[in-house]
């Protein structure tokens, strides 16, 4: 769903078309969207779709078939606040409120012992890193962004070489490297 509002467009539109909605529902549900007198962006889509899964997810976190509700009721204030032009107050509010509850989880809450567990609670870890950045909680974003190196098994290092961007380029600059080593049981690359 989230592709739908910060992605490309997708050709799979099965659920409905947006050429066939009701501008006034869609008009309806970006003023429910408007927070803290922030406006909505007018050119975003779907925000039936946005307010419909907030409120599904702000309203039953504890859904008791989706292990990852949390997760997606993030995804989703990440999605809100993007759309509006400046940062809200009630949406910083509603992570900080969804991040207390996050380590009760049993997503989290069990270490993963799968590959594909470590890269689910790698991508939680992530989108909170990234909220958090949104924010400017940076402290909590550091947080986050080592404790999804941890749950992949990697060590992350910024270091930088000296060499030329472009084609044409004549003079060598220094040039941004991420090394990315993925870590045995041992915790050596």
């Amino acid at each position: 769903m989230q592709a739908n509002w910060t992605g490309p467009k997708t050709d799979n539109y099965s659920i409905y078309d947006s050429k066939d909605m009701d501008s006034k529902m869609n008009t309806l549900a970006a003023n429910a969207l408007q927070f803290d007198g922030e406006d909505i962006h007018t050119n975003g889509q779907f925000f039936v779709l946005l307010l419909l899964s907030s409120t599904v997810f702000s309203f039953s976190p504890d859904l008791p078939l989706c292990q990852s509700s949390l997760f997606w009721k993030i995804c989703c204030i990440h999605a809100h606040q993007s759309m509006l032009y400046a940062n809200s107050e009630t949406l910083r509010q509603q992570f900080v409120d969804t991040l207390s509850a996050l380590p009760q989880t049993s997503l989290i809450s069990s270490p993963p012992t799968t590959t594909l567990e470590r890269s689910v609670v790698a991508r939680v870890y992530m989108e909170c890193a990234h909220v958090c950045a949104r924010y400017w909680m940076y402290e909590l974003n550091s947080q986050f962004t080592d404790k999804a190196t941890n749950a992949l098994n990697v060590h992350i290092e910024l270091t930088g070489v000296m060499g030329t961007r472009g084609k044409f380029q004549t003079e060598k600059k220094a040039q941004l490297v991420v090394k990315i080593n993925q870590l045995d049981n041992n915790n050596n690359t």
